[in-house]
Formats: C-alpha cells, structure tokens, sequence
C-alpha cells in the first residue's frame, strides 16, 4: 500500500482581460444606471475605443491532492491494482488563460474549482494471464492447443469518479435594463443568477434520470429550478463561477488479448477491447441556462460523456490487431 500527498502552484500567470469596462459601483441611481445602459460606449474610460485586452501576469492556481493505491501481485498470473484520490484544483480564470468575470476591478470573485476540477476518483485494474498454455500451469507445450487456446490474458478496469464542476447562467430575464454594453450585468460574458438555496438543494439529491429520458422534459431535473432567481436590475448575480457539479461517472473496460511470437524480432498480438459492458450511460454536463420561458429543459440532459476512445465512452466493442517488429 502507498499514499501520496501532491501540492503545486502556479504563480503570475498569464491572463487577458479588457480593461475598458466600468466598475460594477459606478453609480446608485437607477435613472443614471439606465442612461450608461443605454450609451455605454460614451461612458467607457476610453470612449472612442471597443474592448481593450490587457495581457499580464493575473493568474494563479492552486492543486492539493492525497492518494491512496493498494497493488497485489499473485504468483499465479493474478495482478490487481487500486487507488484512490481526492483533490481541489482553483484557479481564478477559464482554463484557456481568458478571463471571463463579473468585472475586471475585483477579478477575486472568479476564484472557483477549475474546469476540469475531479474531487473524487477510484480506479481499479485487474490483470489475470489464463493458466494454460506454453509456460504456464496447463498445457505447457506449443503445438495447435497452444496456438488456439493458450497465453491468453485478461484485463479488466473500473473507473468511479465524480463529475466536473458546472456554472449556472441565466437568460430570458423579464426585465430589460441589467447593465449596459451587454444584456444583463456590467460586461461580463457570463450573466448568473442568484443562488437562494444551498448547494444540497440546488442539486436533487439521489438523483435518477427517471423512467424516460426522452423527450428531454420528460426526465426528473438535475437541477433545482426554485433554487435560482433574476438578480435585481443592475447587479451581478450572486452565484460564482463552477460551484455546482455535474454527475459523476461509472465507467468499465475489459480487454481479451494474445500474443503469438514467430520469431525473437516478431510478434502479433491480437486484442478485444470492450468498452462500458454494462451500457452504463455517463451524461454530459446539464442544461445550465435558467430561463423562465423554458424551464422544462433547465437541469436536464440531452447528450453523453465519452468520445470514442475517451473514458465514458460507449463505443462497446474493438477488435484490434497489430504487429510488432
């Protein structure tokens, strides 16, 4: 058994963000607010320019993780391997360096859990070579049997982790005048609700798809639509950036494989992969967008994890053979 502590940092990163916005307290007045809304470009610290992308040394992160990992050798073909880890990795902008906040004078409220943030995750890898065949227990001779039904190996691997996190928006909004230069609250790219109830109630909790996935309205919310609420005009709402979590995922994969050697520099080796053999669907990230006018979809899923070779996939089956010289 072995455990293992990581700690890393990441210091004067480099951000953009653009610098030719207005502070979120510019003004009180809702008569003064709705005017800047209206004629924001006027009110801008550099009126006759659009965006300014102010590249410079903002970013930082953060990455603590402990792991456990257990490894079993038997002597009789059988290895088995597992570990666990939990982590927090922050950082205080999008993953790509962009920076995409309330506002660039308080660039501190983007902190939160990276987007590819995994708090949980247990792996376990079983390796089993059949006893039969040449060099092992049974039948260890060459000849036909060996050739069709020996040296064989098996492996098997499971994967639990749980999911990325998730940022809540909001659009639809039944009042008009949020911010100027852009629809909701004072130039972000992202406009967010407030969050009125705490993260046990936002998300369900024992969550199940239900009976029918499909239509998308048919399926039990992921989401807790009274959670969430409209700001107030002219103000951001409270909600961070990737303070929910998306579901987690349960992901297998077998694979069945040989390698015949035909000479010392030559060998073919022919592989099954079977990917997720119990059909588990891993759904992608929810339908995060709050809007009154379609609450039906808020909360639900419409797609799946996995690419065709990415963990979660739900390609089944792959014959591969291939040749070693």
């Amino acid at each position: 058994m072995e455990t293992m502590y990581q700690g890393s940092a990441g210091v004067g990163l480099l951000n953009n963000w653009d610098i030719n916005v207005l502070p979120l307290n510019i003004a009180s007045d809702y008569a003064t607010l709705d005017n800047i809304r209206k004629n924001y470009q006027n009110f801008k610290p550099y009126p006759q320019f659009g965006s300014i992308q102010l590249y410079s040394n903002f970013g930082h992160n953060t990455y603590h993780s402990a792991t456990v990992r257990v490894e079993k050798r038997y002597r009789k073909g059988l290895f088995v391997n597992g570990f666990y880890t939990w982590s927090k990795n922050l950082t205080d902008a999008d993953a790509d360096g962009s920076a995409s906040g309330v506002t660039y004078f308080n660039r501190s409220l983007e902190k939160g859990r990276s987007n590819f943030d995994i708090s949980h995750r247990f792996v376990a890898t079983l390796i089993y070579d059949f006893p039969f065949g040449q060099g092992r227990h049974w039948g260890n001779h060459g000849g036909l049997l060996n050739a069709v039904f020996g040296g064989w190996s098996l492996m098997g691997s499971q994967t639990i982790q749980s999911g990325p996190p998730i940022t809540v928006t909001f659009a639809g909004a039944p009042l008009t005048p949020y911010a100027p230069g852009q629809p909701y609250v004072w130039l972000p790219m992202q406009q967010r609700p407030n969050q009125i109830l705490p993260n046990d109630q936002a998300v369900v909790q024992g969550w199940t798809i239900g009976p029918n996935r499909l239509p998308t309205s048919a399926q039990n919310p992921y989401l807790n639509a009274a959670a969430f609420a409209y700001p107030a005009p002219f103000t951001p709402g409270t909600l961070g950036r990737n303070t929910l979590t998306s579901p987690g995922l349960v992901w297998a994969q077998t694979s069945l494989s040989k390698t015949f050697k035909f000479r010392e520099r030559m060998r073919f080796e022919i592989r099954w992969d079977l990917n997720n053999p119990y059909k588990r669907i891993n759904f992608s990230d929810p339908n995060r967008v709050y809007n009154v006018a379609t609450l039906s979809t808020f909360g639900r899923f419409t797609g799946t994890r996995g690419s065709f070779s990415d963990v979660g996939s739900r390609t089944h089956s792959i014959l591969v053979g291939r040749i070693e010289w």
